[in-house]
């Protein structure tokens, strides 16, 4: 049962492992995506060798509710009458997984970038007795008003086009897919990385934002911009920020993006600040909110020093 109290019926949560646990299963590792992403998309930082070495660790990367091979609107057959799910929906679903599915009494760490640094806060305040460590990438404890914004103009994008229906469509509203790629596509990166190319590579970016868009499910994607947009960790101690997340006793590693649009760093700041423990690491870069797949070594040499 969601938050809301409605039921995602015959839930199903994918997930996918690598490396061995040990026989008390104390190097479990959870990784969670960003929104638009999957299981796989922190492929970058695991492996042997990596910050989330499979010879040290037993890593298990799951799909948040809403993508992948998770339940999600375009497979439920619900489409427009899934349950609106928040980021404490997808982590209590995967804390299921993982106490009911896999026997685990603990994790070694949670991590994430954006919703996935949603999800990963959202565990420490939640489970704080399960979590031994958690890392919030390009994360915030709760979504300004600003990002709601942008959620909302994503929105409207795809309903303007006819082919929605209300979100009833019989056919996929190619062209308000592609409004919404260009509507997120200016809060990607920083202001300083458009410095750097002319009108003609930006335009082929811009172009490439938009195919992309058109790739998912209208009704998965806005699933996902749901959860983000409610996300407010406050809420489990009645909107009082700071008490909520005095319940994350254990290290946290914060770490923003300088020139990031859709999360500034100052709402990472104000987190890092209010967590027992947390660690603060700002990330010097002009790749904004697609700084994952962009500053890699710099990412990687932090990571290892926390899980050290």
């Amino acid at each position: 049962m969601t938050e809301s109290g409605e039921v995602i019926p015959n839930m199903v949560v994918c997930y996918e492992t690598w490396g061995q646990p040990t026989a008390f299963g104390n190097n479990a590792v959870l990784l969670c995506h960003g929104s638009g992403g999957d299981r796989l998309r922190m492929g970058a930082y695991l492996g042997p060798g990596k910050p989330f070495d499979t010879n040290r660790f037993w890593v298990i990367a799951v799909d948040a509710i809403g993508s992948g091979g998770s339940s999600k609107p375009s497979t439920s057959g619900l489409g427009s009458r899934f349950p609106r799910v928040t980021i404490r929906d997808m982590v209590r679903a995967q804390c299921l997984l993982l106490t009911h599915g896999l026997g685990l009494n603990g994790l070694a760490c949670v991590a994430g970038p954006s919703m996935g640094g949603y999800q990963a806060i959202e565990w420490a305040a939640t489970y704080p007795a399960f979590v031994r460590r958690a890392v919030s990438i390009i994360g915030s404890a709760l979504r300004s008003q600003q990002q709601a914004a942008i959620s909302a103009a994503i929105e409207a994008a795809i309903a303007a086009d006819p082919r929605w229906n209300g979100g009833d469509y019989t056919e996929l509203p190619v062209d308000g897919l592609r409004a919404a790629g260009v509507a997120w596509f200016p809060w990607i990166y920083g202001e300083e990385w458009y410095l750097q190319y002319d009108a003609t590579t930006l335009e082929q970016a811009l172009e490439s934002s938009r195919q992309r868009a058109t790739y998912g499910d209208p009704w998965d994607m806005l699933c996902q911009e749901y959860a983000c947009t409610a996300h407010d960790v406050g809420d489990h101690a009645d909107g009082n920020l700071q008490a909520a997340l005095a319940r994350a006793h254990m290290p946290v590693l914060v770490m923003p993006c300088a020139t990031d649009l859709l999360v500034p760093p100052r709402h990472s700041r104000l987190m890092a600040d209010l967590l027992p423990r947390g660690t603060y690491v700002e990330i010097p870069s002009y790749a904004g909110h697609g700084v994952m797949s962009r500053e890699i070594e710099f990412i990687s040499y932090h990571l290892w020093e926390f899980l050290a």
